[in-house]
């Protein structure tokens, strides 16, 4: 299993993943309730990577998430292998604030500033810091530059492979290191493909509107409680006017 990743859902009752394996046979999320005993098997779409040979893509979402309870997951199959367990300790719901957490720029493997092994550390104590501080976030914003060079396999497994990303929805955001552009393939060399739609799994993706030229992503929405967080796409080669 590779790049493992989960996402915020579309209302605060469900949560996303996405994964890479080398199984062309769907993989499944096992989801075990701590409080209660219940366990259930999810089923994924699952296709192949355009962007990682050999690989293919598994996206789930998992319901009836619960305030106040804890989960025990893992992802894959007996023909691609199985992740390791983690466990999702979901926060107590309050009814009068909320809170979750804001950070950006990672950008794993930037060489020209670090060594990827510093970049990925750095991120690790970064994310293993905010969720240990503060247990009672919701989610956690990425807010762009999740890797240095958007098509680098060696880029997402740094940004993604962390325990701390493991037990928090991640909300990640577009950057322009995220996605290709004219220049970026020229110097880099890599297709433009949709590398960050493939290694994430986001709700509400728009079809129509902040599409990157070749990456596909698009604006996307979540609900919590009483506020609506709209994730825009700037990387976009609409005109603003359409955008917005």
């Amino acid at each position: 299993i590779k790049c493992l990743s989960m996402e915020v859902g579309g209302t605060a009752d469900e949560v996303r993943f996405n994964w890479m394996s080398p199984s062309g046979q769907a993989g499944q999320i096992t989801w075990y309730t701590v409080q209660n005993g219940d366990f259930q098997i999810y089923q994924a779409e699952c296709f192949a990577s355009s962007t990682l040979p050999g690989y293919y893509v598994n996206k789930v979402t998992v319901p009836n998430i619960q305030p106040g309870f804890s989960y025990v997951y893992r992802v894959g199959n007996d023909a691609g292998g199985w992740s390791p367990e983690y466990r999702y300790d979901v926060p107590e719901e309050n009814k009068e604030s909320m809170t979750f957490l804001v950070t950006t720029d990672a950008q794993i493997g930037q060489a020209q500033y670090d060594d990827i092994s510093v970049t990925i550390d750095t991120w690790d104590k970064t994310v293993t810091r905010l969720t240990s501080y503060v247990p009672e976030a919701q989610f956690l914003f990425h807010l762009g530059d999740q890797v240095g060079d958007y098509g680098s396999a060696e880029h997402y497994d740094g940004f993604l492979n962390h325990l701390g990303l493991y037990k928090i929805p991640l909300a990640p955001v577009v950057g322009n290191h995220d996605v290709p552009n004219e220049d970026s393939m020229e110097d880099l060399g890599y297709p433009g493909l949709p590398y960050f739609y493939e290694h994430v799994n986001v709700p509400n993706r728009s079809g129509n509107y902040g599409n990157s030229q070749y990456d596909k992503d698009g604006d996307y929405y979540f609900i919590r409680g009483d506020v609506l967080f709209i994730v825009l796409n700037s990387s976009t080669i609409q005109p603003t006017d359409i955008h917005e």
